[in-house]
């Protein structure tokens, strides 16, 4: 029915070329730093590797064009606009989605989104490395309805068993045995075959029907 279990934006930081270019010197003067602090504490003699500084050929430690690394009003006029459009098709898909660069910009993002109708909105926490990201993630649907949403995109779903098992430690482990619906269809029909007469059951193996005693005659 045109419904996407989610989308996905990742929207430009800063509010101008200028701010972009600011950004990037700043990470230098810290990569800068940091090297010089390791140099003096005797980390990088074993290598001999350092950063330097006036090495002109380093400018970013990621790519993209002016466009999608800086627009008016930045991150937060992005992703307000972001949520906007997807009030207008609120039904459209089970998350909306947006990475957010700094901290700061949340309050607004989340005034916004209080005054959008969405039923359910989450903030999630993103780490690599020393870099820390913030994902936003916004729905219109409640948790109800986005579960039958997702059975209907999966109707030929297996069946499982689930078993958990618990280790030292926050730890547990999850055990699940499929069962496709094919496997469910021949068991449900062994059943059904165990339960007839045995002169009623259909023959499929002749040696199976001999050695059992049974005849694909009528008595």
């Amino acid at each position: 029915d045109g419904v996407f279990a989610f989308t996905m934006c990742n929207p430009p930081f800063y509010e101008s070329a200028a701010q972009a270019e600011e950004a990037t010197s700043r990470k230098l003067r810290n990569l800068c730093n940091l090297s010089c602090k390791r140099q003096r504490s005797g980390d990088l003699r074993s290598t001999g590797s350092s950063f330097q500084p006036q090495d002109r050929s380093i400018t970013r430690n990621f790519a993209g064009g002016d466009l999608e690394l800086w627009c008016l009003g930045g991150e937060v006029q992005f992703v307000t606009s972001h949520i906007r459009e997807s009030r207008q098709m609120p039904q459209s898909a089970l998350w909306f989605t947006s990475l957010v660069s700094k901290d700061s910009s949340m309050p607004e993002l989340l005034a916004e989104l209080s005054n959008s109708g969405a039923s359910c909105v989450k903030k999630l926490h993103v780490t690599a490395g020393d870099k820390k990201m913030r994902i936003l993630a916004w729905s219109f649907y409640n948790e109800a309805e986005r579960k039958k949403k997702i059975m209907d995109l999966l109707p030929d779903r297996p069946s499982t068993s689930q078993h958990s098992i618990s280790l030292p430690g926050p730890r547990k482990f999850i055990i699940k045995k499929v069962k496709s619906n094919e496997d469910s269809k021949q068991h449900e029909q062994r059943g059904r075959l165990k339960s007839m007469p045995a002169g009623q059951r259909p023959v499929h193996n002749i040696t199976n029907a001999l050695r059992n005693g049974v005849s694909d005659r009528p008595s």
